[in-house]
């Protein structure tokens, strides 16, 4: 293993696929075919924003899918 000094790491341009962060109190959204878990990409996207901006999300595995509500 060589040790390099001095790369930068590349930046990353993210943009947002979900907007919870427009979400209000007792609002949800259904996501068809979503898995609970760690493979629950809707769920982690709701945890960041929610940690972003001081804001709470709840999730369920709901009839085939998972249902995210913004509960503070």
């Amino acid at each position: 293993m060589k040790i390099e000094k001095g790369i930068l790491a590349p930046t990353v341009s993210v943009k947002p696929n979900y907007s919870f962060d427009a979400m209000e109190v007792n609002d949800s959204v259904f996501f068809a075919g979503e898995m609970m878990g760690s493979q629950c990409n809707a769920a982690h996207a709701a945890r960041l924003v929610g940690r972003k901006h001081g804001r709470k999300f709840t999730t369920r595995s709901i009839d085939g899918g998972v249902r995210i509500w913004r509960i503070a």
